[in-house]
């Protein structure tokens, strides 16, 4: 950000989904509150807080129930339009095109919207230590890799192994896309700075929901 004199940071936000105004408000409304928790917690509030921009996109004619790759389209056009700064040239550089701004976006179905019922529901009635609320049943962010098709030759070799249950015309281990805990979208937004979604380690197929990857999405 600094080095690219680009300050604005956060997820681009896919809404296809349109049946419940107010649900909607509540999933926007927690995915902010997680995000101030995170930058304060690692007391960066003050600092970063000021330039995050989920920019959310919504037409309900063309976006209702929209698949994946109809946003990946829709986001690279998006993305041409934006001023992306080019950098200063040198090869050990970044552009502003590797930002996770403009690779990454989260995707919100209904099924995706409706785990901030689950969590909401399951935060309300919790007495124990804050820290442990990450046990409660998670609100979930659907988040996108924009250069992915079925396709796709990853680095990371086993990211290319075959034989999964097929998921967006692909049976290979990377699919294009994650589950992720909500409370965790700032750092691995962070994070995406670096190997990017396909890193082996850390990527979770669906429906698994990382980071963790021990509870799935039903």
């Amino acid at each position: 950000m600094r080095d690219l004199n680009y300050h604005t940071w956060g997820f681009v936000i896919y809404r296809c989904t349109y049946d419940d105004e107010d649900l909607w408000v509540r999933y926007l409304s927690q995915l902010k509150d997680f995000a101030h928790e995170y930058l304060v917690e690692t007391r960066r509030a003050e600092l970063l807080e000021q330039y995050l921009d989920f920019h959310v996109i919504e037409d309900r004619a063309t976006l209702e129930n929209a698949s994946r790759q109809d946003l990946r389209r829709h986001f690279k056009q998006w993305a041409s339009t934006q001023n992306i700064p080019a950098g200063d040239g040198f090869f050990w550089s970044k552009t502003g095109a590797e930002l996770p701004r403009f690779r990454f976006f989260l995707y919100v179905d209904k099924q995706t919207l409706d785990t901030v019922v689950q969590f909401q529901n399951a935060e309300n009635a919790y007495t124990g230590h804050p820290k442990f609320r990450l046990l409660l049943p998670p609100m979930v962010i659907t988040v996108v890799d924009a250069s992915w098709t079925p396709d796709s030759v990853q680095s990371y070799e086993p990211q290319n192994e075959d034989g999964y249950p097929e998921i967006d015309g692909s049976s290979k281990r990377y699919v294009g896309f994650e589950y992720y805990q909500a409370c965790y979208a700032t750092a691995l937004y962070e994070s995406l700075h670096g190997n990017g979604l396909v890193d082996y380690e850390s990527y979770k197929r669906p429906p698994a929901i990382g980071p963790r990857g021990k509870k799935t999405m039903s």
